[in-house]
């Protein structure tokens, strides 16, 4: 198995953010399948979903001439901490690294026959971020994982003949399968000593490799045997011939994974082809790789891409006794502003009596610094933040009101507009609307110099000047930095519209969903110019029902390209299939309204698209009910998110929340694209936080930061908050406020201090894992902390 340990993959994902949110566009896309080629010497890519060819990711330095035998010969192939593939070159004894995300050559990372190396097959990356090979010299050889010299003979003799797979198991040993004698042989996972001939049986002929499926038994692929034998994962008791032999035409099998999906995915190397079977009966489903795609010739090994998803870094969780939501964010180069509305008394404040608005700053690592919570006896929601950075004390505020905030009130409900310094203090006020009920659009908006704000939304009645077209209506206006009228204009269809997302730039856009079209409800897409005038407009459509979430554009607001539109479907877009019950989507349109491409994608339940971020990738986030693939629904409905390149093509899925109901409704990147941020609301509690009550409002940062401070503080707020045995709790908190206490005092680049005292909490964390801490939760502190110690080593 090529297989990647799980505090490795929690690194990767850390690893990979950097690329994500600072704007780069991936070129290896989560989940998907390389295969190396032995006889072509190349890495080749296969689309996960299709198992179509991509393309050759990755060559050796030097291309045989057709009909030549390989000069490299490649092997075995496996990700590392650093996010780059390590692939084994057997017949120039040597270990090769090529970059992570582009499959261009960096360097041969292990020279040749160091250590003794000759012909390695197989490697992998331990817990412990050392790289194990297996040497035709019937050994294991490991080296350090951050320079790649050679570091011992990890493991060798008690039968070990042709050694190749390799894997760390359950009970963090090391498996090895033991070729010519077919048999797995397991050794002490710290010291390497021998422990035993854990797994053999007359079924299974030249073992290559080796695999813990997702019932935590080990599956064994037999070279000689054309089949793939199960063992009891704690006895190695044999259990059956999972895959039968010569199952399906199968000939002589290298290698073998349980991919994303949790199906098992077997490599024929003569046959040239990766086949597929079900993960609970080992039943054949197909052949998903057909033999010799993409030029695939001597198939020897194969890894699945690691998701490269972000995972949460900061939370906040505000509340009252009441409900208590957020539905906007604007981020600054230097605070993070938010708003919405609350049924109860923020800390430190008043309430006005119903639900009021609400306006928080904080810093970017999430300190409080200003609140403002105003209202009327009636009801108000903050709807849209923005912040004009090329003026001070220019904070505006959108939403609705159903009292007076500004001079009076004029009908049911009102729009009104707020505008604050940058210490939270109102600045003015302006309320407008019709005789009717008026609600706010999300968003607001500002011109390219800041000399007018857009606000939109929804109304059943008329504008000054405009005429009501049939139920309610959108509407746009533009308003002055004083807060008077420049111009509006209001428009619509015979049905019942609702939403109304404003989206500026050099040009504005506006987002929302209607009762008539091609299903139940559709989406509506506008364009404006700067002046209110109508510029072109479309419909988004299928034979189901449609709700717009969110606009973005892209690359940026100033240098728009491209439009983006999500949201949620009951139906089907055009070569798009539906999960189930209702799907995320998102399109992309170029300026013109011409529609470029169009990804839908959910569970087999609900998914309800809320918000597009845009920057030189596109996001798409909201709530699912489901379980997307490689996680667990926490419970209700989870925060779910993916993002996509400017292509369409996927760079990662994310998926996490509380045992309760947890949703987003808006987000936005820091200005270096270094943390995006969300804001909702919660009826749970967030990891290492209380519920006040009710709805509570969250502030979450999604992020990867190089600096080792940044995330040593995570951990040990994680660690403070877990309920150990005092003399336990004390033990680790002096380990960590060591190594805390160590980074702050690097003025002498001697980061020595902060390395030990990271490895002692380590090991004392290794005492206790499956004792006072969960292996889950044990493997996570680990995970952290040797994040820090490969950053500190320049990795």
């Amino acid at each position: 198995m090529i297989k990647v340990a799980p505090q490795i993959q929690n690194s990767l994902k850390n690893i990979f953010l950097v690329a994500i949110i600072s704007g780069f566009t991936l070129s290896v896309h989560a989940g998907d399948l390389l295969v190396s080629s032995f006889n072509s010497d190349q890495v080749l890519r296969y689309d996960q979903q299709t198992g179509n060819f991509i393309k050759v990711f990755a060559h050796g330095p030097v291309t045989p001439e057709p009909g030549d035998l390989c000069f490299n010969c490649f092997g075995g192939l496996t990700y590392g901490p650093d996010g780059n593939l390590y692939v084994v070159s057997q017949s120039t004894h040597n270990v090769m690294r090529f970059d992570g995300t582009t499959g261009a050559f960096i360097d041969t990372f292990i020279p040749a026959e160091s250590g003794g190396l000759l012909l390695p097959s197989f490697l992998i990356f331990g817990p412990d971020g050392k790289l194990y090979v297996s040497s035709f010299t019937d050994q294991v050889l490991r080296y350090d994982g951050q320079t790649g010299d050679f570091l011992d003979v990890f493991a060798e003799g008690n039968g070990l003949d042709a050694p190749f797979g390799m894997a760390f198991g359950p009970d963090d040993n090391v498996y090895v399968v033991s070729g010519r004698s077919d048999q797995v042989l397991r050794y002490h996972g710290t010291t390497g000593t021998f422990i035993d001939v854990f797994a053999a049986h007359t079924s299974l002929l030249f073992p290559a490799d080796l695999t813990f499926g997702p019932d935590d038994n080990l599956y064994v692929p037999g070279a000689g045997s054309s089949n793939v034998v199960r063992f009891d994962g704690q006895s190695g008791d044999f259990i059956d011939s999972f895959v039968a032999s010569v199952s399906n035409g199968l000939s002589s099998v290298t290698s073998l994974e349980f991919g994303p999906d949790n199906k098992l995915y077997v490599l024929d190397f003569f046959a040239n082809q990766v086949l597929r079977y079900d993960s609970h009966t080992g039943a054949f489903i197909d052949d998903f790789i057909p033999a010799g795609s993409g030029g695939l010739n001597g198939a020897v090994a194969l890894t699945f891409v690691p998701n490269i998803a972000p995972v949460p870094t900061l939370s906040r969780q505000i509340g009252t006794p009441f409900d208590d939501t957020s539905n906007t964010i604007f981020v600054t180069a230097d605070a993070v502003w938010i708003g919405g509305q609350t049924a109860g008394t923020l800390a430190g404040e008043t309430s006005s009596g119903g639900l009021d608005g609400f306006v928080q700053k904080y810093t970017l690592g999430g300190t409080l610094l200003c609140t403002d919570q105003f209202g009327t006896s009636g009801d108000e929601t903050v709807t849209g933040i923005k912040v004009d950075e090329t003026t001070p004390d220019s904070v505006y505020v959108t939403g609705d009101t159903t009292g007076v905030l500004g001079t009076s009130s004029l009908g049911d409900s009102d729009i009104y507009v707020r505008k604050y310094d940058s210490d939270c203090n109102s600045q003015w006020t302006t309320q407008f609307g019709t005789d009717g009920t008026d609600t706010a659009g999300t968003n607001i908006g500002l011109t390219p110099d800041g000399s007018g704000i857009f606000t939109s939304g929804i109304t059943d009645s008329a504008l000054p000047g405009e005429v009501n077209i049939g139920g309610t209506d959108l509407f746009v206006q533009k308003l002055n930095t004083d807060g008077s009228l420049d111009c509006n204009t209001q428009f619509g269809t015979l049905g019942i519209e609702s939403g109304g997302l404003v989206l500026n730039s050099p040009l504005l856009m506006v987002a929302a969903t209607t009762v008539t079209g091609a299903g139940d409800t559709d989406g509506l897409l506008y364009r404006y110019d700067l002046d209110c005038n109508a510029v072109w407009n479309t419909q988004v459509a299928t034979a189901g029902d449609e709700t717009v979430g969110g606009l973005g554009l892209g690359p940026d607001d100033a240098n728009p390209v491209a439009l983006f539109v999500g949201g949620d479907t009951s139906g089907a877009f055009t070569d798009q299939t539906n999960a189930g019950a209702t799907d995320f989507f998102v399109q992309r349109y170029d300026l013109s309204g011409s529609l470029e491409w169009t990804r839908q994608f959910g569970t087999v339940a609900i998914e309800q698209g809320r918000i597009v971020l845009n920057s030189p990738t596109v996001t798409i986030g909201g709530q699912t009910e489901g379980a997307f693939q490689g996680f667990e629904n926490a419970g209700g409905t989870d925060i779910a998110l993916r993002r996509y390149d400017f292509d369409g093509n996927e760079l990662w899925t994310t998926q996490f929340g509380t045992a309760a109901d947890d949703r987003i409704l808006a987000m936005a990147h820091s200005p270096d694209f270094s943390r995006t941020y969300l804001v909702g609301d919660t009826q749970g509690a967030l990891p290492g936080k209380t519920s006040a009550g009710g709805k509570d409002i969250i502030l979450i940062a999604l992020e990867l930061t190089s600096d080792p401070v940044v995330l040593l503080m995570p951990l040990i707020d994680q660690v403070s908050d877990y309920n150990l045995h005092h003399g336990i709790q004390q033990s680790f908190d002096a380990k960590l406020d060591a190594a805390l206490k160590s980074l702050n005092d690097l003025k002498q680049n001697n980061d020595t201090a902060t390395k030990k005292a990271l490895e002692a909490f380590i090991n004392s964390v290794l005492a206790q894992r499956g004792k006072e801490i969960s292996v889950a939760d044990a493997d996570m502190f680990i995970a952290t902390a040797q994040e820090i110690i490969i950053l500190l080593n320049g990795g």
